[in-house]
């Protein structure tokens, strides 16, 4: 199916920023229509001069035609969907960001107007997010209410989603070289740092409304993630960064991980452990610890440590596939049903690990079964299906709310997962 599964493939994801002059920071600037930034910025919805509006122009076909042969049409589908939006309806919580990120993911694998897209995004949120009073703004995303951080240059909260700014600004900075989105990365983990508030295991805390009550892995892949972009971008304070992302993975990691099941548990309240599985909190664990190897040197101490916790999760993800090929929504519960993100976070994240030799390659059928049935649940006009669109607290109660709401989220892990799965 994929026959370059495990094929190489350079990325720009090292922290070697060289000097913006030898990287001929000049040129690429106006390469990509970037002028002084202190002036000449984009409305949101308009598109740079001379090029061409994404919204709702290019075909699915002619999206197909621009990307590799081994890349499906469902590909071209998502992107196209994605692309008919309008940049300023995304938010800076990740169902925004994360759509983000997978549309720069493609803006060099062919589709050059997801990086336009990008910066009406990013100048919108620049322009309009600092007149919003804290009222207006809590009320502009869908997630956990949380207190409003103004320090940086966008504001956000220290809901957890919100890290996924540093996602999104990373990616655009590597295309565009933008100082101000490098800022806003270095901001997110500023905040994680000091911000933040912890439990009394020292996680990371999901908000600071509901700290006390829950923690859950999916903040460890948001805090892991954000503070190890901050490590490669600020050379004084990184190893501060990377201290920290490290502290929170091996703490996240030693509360989650089952190391006999190889399962990761859904929640740990005041009282202990949760008794479920979810699907997602394995993949949301899975995507920390690669987070974490992605930018760490394998000389490292922590490195073999991580990529071992990496190896147990994986096999006992593979042991918990579904007959469809799929993770079912509790993995340790055959009752409930298979479910298309949590697959495709857990076979994108061995496919990464096994493709940079972070672990062994023992995992191809996992790999392969499991990116059919995700391949298998995205129609032909770019909808995602069997999707979990509840969160960690729900599955824990087992609410199986499959497709019930369609979360911006939801194509933008499409999209990053497909990046990988097609790597080449």
């Amino acid at each position: 199916m994929i026959d370059s599964v495990f094929s190489s493939r350079d990325r720009i994801e090292s922290g070697d920023y060289v000097d913006m002059k030898r990287r001929g920071f000049l040129r690429t600037m106006a390469a990509v229509g970037v002028g002084s930034f202190g002036a000449g910025h984009l409305s949101g919805s308009e598109p740079p001069s001379g090029t061409q509006s994404p919204q709702g122009q290019l075909t699915i076909d002619e999206i197909r035609t621009r990307l590799k042969p081994n890349v499906p049409t469902i590909v071209a589908a998502v992107l196209h969907r994605t692309l008919s939006d309008k940049p300023q309806s995304l938010d800076t919580d990740w169902n925004g960001t994360f759509r983000i990120e997978g549309l720069l993911r493609w803006s060099k694998r062919g589709v050059p107007e997801a990086l336009d897209f990008a910066r009406s995004w990013f100048e919108y949120h620049l322009e309009h997010d600092r007149k919003l009073t804290d009222e207006e703004f809590l009320k502009s995303y869908g997630g956990a209410r949380s207190r409003v951080i103004r320090s940086g240059l966008l504001p956000f909260t220290t809901y957890a989603g919100f890290f996924g700014l540093a996602f999104a600004c990373h990616k655009l900075y590597q295309h565009t070289l933008d100082p101000r989105a490098r800022q806003v990365c270095l901001d997110v983990a500023e905040a994680v740092l000091h911000v933040s508030p912890r439990d009394s295991h020292g996680l990371v805390a999901h908000d600071d409304v509901r700290f006390a009550e829950f923690a859950i892995p999916d903040v460890a892949f948001f805090a892991v993630r954000a503070l190890m972009i901050a490590s490669l971008l600020d050379e004084k304070v990184g190893i501060v960064y990377r201290r920290q992302a490290l502290y929170q993975i091996r703490a996240y990691t030693d509360a989650f991980l089952d190391r006999k099941t190889g399962l990761v548990r859904t929640a740990l309240y005041p009282s202990g452990l949760g008794p479920t599985c979810w699907c997602r909190a394995s993949g949301w664990l899975m995507w920390a610890l690669t987070a974490a190897l992605r930018h760490l040197p394998r000389e490292h101490e922590a490195f073999s440590e991580i990529a071992s916790d990496l190896a147990i999760l994986a096999d006992g993800v593979a042991k918990a596939q579904g007959p469809n090929g799929g993770l079912r929504v509790l993995v340790d519960n055959d009752s409930t049903p298979e479910e298309t993100s949590g697959t495709g976070m857990c076979v994108a994240g061995i496919h990464e690990a096994v493709r940079k030799g972070w672990i062994v390659d023992r995992y191809r059928s996992f790999i392969r079964k499991g990116w059919q049935f995700v391949e298998g649940n995205v129609t032909p006009d770019g909808w995602v299906r069997k999707v979990y669109t509840g969160w960690a607290v729900p599955a824990e109660e087992r609410k199986m709310s499959i497709d019930d709401n369609y979360h911006g989220w939801i194509p933008g892990f499409f999209l990053v997962t497909a990046d990988e799965m097609y790597a080449s």
